[in-house]
């Protein structure tokens, strides 16, 4: 579904998947709206599951500045996220989230 979308809305599973397919992301909920996720920012929203949590409110003056703010750096966001669908891949697969789960348990019988 997300495969001709220039930009994608969203947080949680939505944002990983779009940052995946190579796709800007911008995070929003109702009451939240972030920045742009770039490779600057990218551990920060991660670890929110991609929840701008000290963003602004998403009043249509926001939204439209952020608008702006994706035409005006179109090309920029579409390289960072280039680069992050490459992060996403090597470090979101499922063997390698899977690897570290069999060691956390692993470690956990040990002790």
């Amino acid at each position: 579904a997300m495969k001709g979308m220039s930009l994608v809305l969203g947080t949680g599973r939505i944002a990983l998947e779009a940052i995946s397919m190579g796709k800007p992301l911008l995070p929003i909920r109702h009451d939240l709206i972030g920045e742009f996720i770039t490779r600057r920012n990218f551990s920060y929203y991660s670890y929110n599951n991609f929840v701008p949590r000290d963003g602004d409110v998403p009043t249509g003056e926001n939204i439209i500045k952020r608008l702006s703010e994706f035409l005006n750096k179109y090309s920029f966001l579409v390289n960072e996220s280039t680069k992050l669908s490459k992060n996403i891949h090597e470090n979101y697969n499922l063997q390698l989230i899977t690897d570290k789960i069999m060691n956390v348990y692993q470690e956990s019988i040990k002790n």
